[in-house]
C-alpha cells in the first residue's frame, strides 16, 4: 500500500517547511502542527495512504465513518484543514468503500479504491481529463497497492480463486496485465500473497512483496520480494529472496526502493507464540537480489535473539530518509501498558533504523516514538528532511526528523 514516497521525496516534493523550537529533540512531536503534533477528524476513520507535498500538506485517505465511501482529507502544514482542498479540506468519492492508496501521477492525485482508479485535481476536484471523462478508470478487479512511473499505473491484484496474482498496468483506459510468479516458487499448497507493490528507478522493473508458506507441515511463513518485469523499457532480470531471520515466520508488509542505488527496503512482521512476541523485521536487498542486511527490532532494543518479554511490535509501512535511515510506521504494545498479560491494545509508532538495520538511538526513546493516547497504528509513514508524518486509524501525527 503503502507508500511510493522515495522518488518524491528525492525530487523535493516532501519538503515541509516548519520552524521547531530549540529544544525540541528528534522523535518529538511537531508542536508547529495543530498545536500538539496530532490531527484526528470525527469523520473519518483508516489512514491506509498519504501524500505530502512541496508546501507541507498532508493528503490522507480513508473511509468516511457514516457513509462508508472514500474519503480524503487535506491539513496545510500547520494542522488546519485546506479550505483550498474540495473547499473544506474534506472531500468524499462517488462510490462505497474505503481508499486502498494514494500516489502523485503526472502532477495529479491518483485515488485507489478497490477496483477502480479516481484521478483528482489538486484542488480535490474530480479530473474529467482522466479515464471516459468522469475522471475513472476501471482495473476489472479488486488491487491493494499503487505504483507509477510517467504515463503508466500499476495495481497490485488480490490473489484470484487458483492463487494467481496478477499487476493491471494502465495507460489511461488500456489496461494490460501481468502475471506475477507464485511467491512460493509452486512448490506449496498454500502459495501466499504480495501484498505490496513499488517500482525500480527506471520503471523497467517491479517489486512486491508479501509472504508464502515455506513448509506445509510447520505452518511455517516467510517474507517474500520478487523481481519481474514491468513491460516498460528492457528487463534486467526477475529473482525472489526470502526472508528467515531467527528461522521464524515472517511476513513482508511495505517496502521501498531508493532512487539512488535502487536497493530495496522491506519492512513487515516476525512471530512465535506469546513468549516471545512478536517483532518487526527489516531487510534490504540489492538491484541484483543480493540480500545486504536483515534485522529484527521491537519496541525497546533491537535485537538479533528473542528474550522472554510481553513487548510485541509490527511493522506496516515504510518510507526512506537521508543518510541511509529509514522510517518504519506500525504499532507496539509494551509490557508496562498492560501488566504481565498478554495485552490486546496498541500504540500508533513509528521507529528510524540506520543504514544496518538497527535502531537510531537519537530519535524518540532508544530509536522509537509511541503516540500518547492515539491506540492505534501508522499504516502508513510519509518523510521530508526534517519532518515524518505518520497516520492510521482516525489519527495523523507530525514528528520532528
Amino acid at each position: 500500500m503503502i507508500r511510493r514516497l522515495v522518488a518524491l521525496a528525492a525530487a523535493g516534493l516532501l519538503l515541509i517547511l516548519a520552524t521547531s523550537p530549540a529544544s525540541a529533540a528528534p522523535g518529538d512531536l511537531d508542536r508547529t502542527y495543530s498545536g500538539d503534533g496530532i490531527t484526528k477528524a470525527g469523520f473519518y476513520r483508516g489512514g491506509n495512504s498519504i501524500l505530502v507535498d512541496s508546501q507541507g500538506k498532508v493528503l490522507v485517505g480513508g473511509i468516511h465513518s457514516t457513509n462508508d465511501r472514500p474519503a480524503l482529507l487535506r491539513y496545510k502544514a500547520n494542522g488546519a484543514l485546506d479550505t483550498t482542498f474540495s473547499g473544506d479540506g474534506k472531500t468524499t468519492l462517488p462510490t462505497l468503500g474505503g481508499v486502498t492508496d494514494l500516489a502523485w501521477h503526472q502532477s495529479k492525485i491518483l485515488v485507489l479504491v478497490d477496483s477502480t482508479l479516481f484521478r483528482l485535481n489538486l484542488n480535490g476536484a474530480i479530473d474529467k481529463t482522466y479515464g471516459g471523462g468522469d475522471g475513472q478508470v476501471q482495473l476489472g478487479r479488486v488491487a491493494v497497492a499503487l505504483g507509477t512511473y510517467g504515463a503508466n499505473v500499476f495495481a497490485l491484484q488480490e490473489p484470484r480463486n487458483n492463487w494467481s496474482q496478477w499487476v493491471s498496468r494502465a495507460q489511461g483506459e488500456q489496461i494490460t496485465e501481468l502475471l506475477l510468479p507464485r511467491p512460493d516458487g509452486g512448490s506449496a499448497d498454500f502459495p501466499g500473497w504480495y501484498k505490496d507493490l513499488a517500482t525500480s528507478p527506471a520503471g523497467e522493473s517491479l517489486y512486491v512483496t508479501g509472504w508464502t508458506e515455506s513448509d506445509p507441515n510447520d505452518g511455517q511463513e516467510l517474507a517474500v520480494l520478487s523481481k519481474v518485469p514491468s513491460g516498460v523499457g528492457p528487463a534486467t532480470g526477475e529473482w525472489t529472496r526470502y526472508a528467515d531471520p531467527q528461522n521464524s515466520s515472517t511476513e513482508g508488509n511495505a517496502l521501498a526502493v531508493s532512487p539512488t542505488n535502487g536497493n530495496v527496503v522491506v519492512v513487515g512482521t516476525l512471530w512465535g507464540d506469546y513468549s516471545d512476541g512478536y517483532a518487526g523485521f527489516f531487510m534490504r536487498v540489492s538491484p541484483s537480489g543480493e540480500t545486504v542486511t536483515e534485522r529484527v527490532f521491537r519496541g525497546q532494543v533491537a535485537r538479533d535473539g528473542y528474550t522472554d518479554s510481553w513487548d510485541i511490535a509490527a511493522a506496516y509501512s515504510v518510507a526512506l530518509a537521508g543518510g541511509g535511515k529509514t522510517i518504519v510506521g506500525g504499532y507496539t504494545h509494551m509490557e508496562e501498558d498492560f501488566g504481565s498479560d498478554p495485552p490486546y491494545e496498541s500504540a500508533l509508532t513509528v521507529w528510524r533504523l540506520n543504514n544496518d538495520g538497527s535502531l537510531d538511538q537519537t530519535f524518540g526513546t532508544g530509536g522509537y516514538v509511541r503516540t500518547p493516547g492515539a491506540g492505534d497504528l501508522a499504516f502508513a509513514v510519509a518523510v521530508s528532511t526534517t519532518k515524518i508524518v505518520a497516520a492510521g486509524n482516525q489519527y495523523t501525527a507530525r514528528y520532528l526528523g
